[in-house]
């Protein structure tokens, strides 16, 4: 004999709010209470969402990410030793993450046909750094 639906909804909320008191984002409790009301629904148990979803804090979208501008680019470069400024000038013209291009391997490299184009100019920085153009060429 399994819990009814209010018992359920009752201990999600409890849930939610101890998550809440520990300090959890929004983007955090709302993946384990998709893992609940999903589980829920295969098994036809139907939860009054809009209830459970009104014990969630507010989104609050992190405002510190932004992408580098060209002056702060350009001193990356300026400091950087004689191999960096390639990684440097992809991951700025990418949108790459930290630790992004180390997981690169030849599969992608192969798919991708990468033109780079590198203008090195004692404080001058080429606009068009980086291009890279999706493979259409199937065997």
């Amino acid at each position: 004999m399994g819990k009814q639906p209010k018992e359920i909804e009752n201990d999600l909320v409890d849930f939610i709010i101890s998550l809440k008191e520990r300090g959890c984002k929004h983007s955090t409790i709302i993946n384990y209470v998709k893992l609940v009301v999903g589980c829920c629904k295969v098994n036809d148990i139907v939860l009054n969402v809009n209830k459970v979803n009104r014990f969630m804090p507010k989104y609050v979208r992190n405002k510190n990410t932004r992408a580098y501008n060209v002056c702060e680019i350009q001193a990356m470069l300026d400091v950087a030793d004689e191999r960096l400024p390639v990684v440097i000038l992809l991951a700025s013209s990418c949108g790459l993450r930290i630790g992004s291009i180390p997981d690169l391997s030849k599969e992608v490299a192969s798919h991708y046909k990468i033109c780079t184009r590198f203008q090195f100019m004692k404080g001058n920085l080429s606009s068009t750094l980086l291009s890279v153009v999706p493979n259409v060429v199937r065997q």
